[in-house]
């Protein structure tokens, strides 16, 4: 299990944030991976802000992590997300669908430099979706979210200015 800290580290000898999910608010982590930064940084991050918006407009959103080379000391050309909704909810609503193409077929990449993939939280008592579920979240924290692409280990990021908590 990957620990939690509150608050940003420094980098490490490979650029990367150590490994361990850092929760921070969105003013933290703009004035750590924006403020003072490139002018692609800074592009990067106002084109993020209005795609969490739109995420946040939806109302399902559970957490939200970052990961990838924007919160690390290199350059950019985009910025990883990874947002969990809440299934249950989804599922009654009957959204999910919806909640999927907006973040699997939306632009975001394209017009907002966002390359962003989702997760649905079911409770234990769903117990095939709750498998699943774990299984495709551990994925994310255990291959994807956690190495560089030279397989050097590092830290992410999860904003603590979504709605929801920590699931397991």
């Amino acid at each position: 299990m990957i620990k939690t800290v509150k608050g940003l580290l420094d980098f490490d000898e490979h650029g990367n944030l150590p490994y361990a999910c850092y929760e921070v608010s969105l003013n933290e982590f703009e004035s750590k991976f924006s403020e003072g930064q490139s002018d692609m940084r800074k592009y990067i991050m106002e084109m993020y802000k209005i795609q969490l918006n739109k995420i946040k407009d939806c109302g399902y959103e559970l957490n939200h992590w970052i990961y990838g080379s924007y919160v690390s000391n290199n350059e950019p050309d985009d910025i990883d997300t990874l947002t969990e909704f809440d299934g249950n909810k989804c599922d009654k609503d009957n959204c999910r669908d919806d909640i999927q193409n907006m973040i699997d077929n939306a632009p975001y990449y394209k017009d907002y430099c966002c390359h962003s993939f989702c997760i649905f939280y079911y409770p234990k008592e769903n117990e095939i979706d709750h498998d699943l579920y774990l299984e495709v979240k551990n994925k994310y924290f255990e291959d994807i979210m956690s190495f560089d692409r030279l397989g050097n280990q590092r830290g992410f990021v999860r904003l603590n200015c979504i709605s929801g908590g920590e699931n397991e």
